[in-house]
């Protein structure tokens, strides 16, 4: 009987050791989510950057914004380990927010962005990543504040 309590015991701590480890890898990926989201915006809107990499004699080479290295790695590795990991629902608002952007060049000459999300869309893509993963209100407010300055 013993044998068998202790084999339960153990069968038990490694179960909450996996849920744990799963909720680690879950949180990394909330948190690369969020630092890509916000890359992907100062990037996207950064004139001197879009400029410098997609003009050649005026005109736009490509319509989606150029994205730096560091930007563009964390951004791809979020949609797929987002996809792999939370629901489809927050995979699909994840995926929408990033390949929705264009490049546009303006009357004036100058870059515009169309489609970048809202300051409601990444509140919303936070609440529901969060929710996902249990998060406390006060954090999930945090994360918003964040994106919001």
């Amino acid at each position: 009987m013993k044998e068998i309590l202790a084999l339960l015991t153990v069968v038990a701590g490694f179960l909450g050791w996996l849920a744990q480890r799963r909720l680690e890898l879950k949180m990394g990926i909330f948190n690369d989510a969020v630092k890509a989201l916000i890359l992907f915006e100062v990037d996207a809107t950064n004139q001197k950057l879009q400029k410098e990499n997609y003009e050649i004699n005026g005109n736009l080479r490509r319509i989606y914004p150029f994205l730096s290295d560091e930007t563009l790695a964390l951004t791809c590795r979020s949609v797929g380990l987002i996809n792999a990991f939370f629901s489809q629902e927050v995979s699909q608002l994840f995926d929408n927010a990033i390949n929705s952007v264009s490049l546009k060049k303006g009357k004036d000459g100058n870059l515009f962005i169309e489609g970048m999300y809202s300051t409601e869309d990444r509140k919303i893509i936070i609440n529901k990543l969060s929710k996902e993963l249990s998060i406390s209100f006060i954090i999930r407010e945090f994360y918003s504040s964040l994106i919001n300055r």
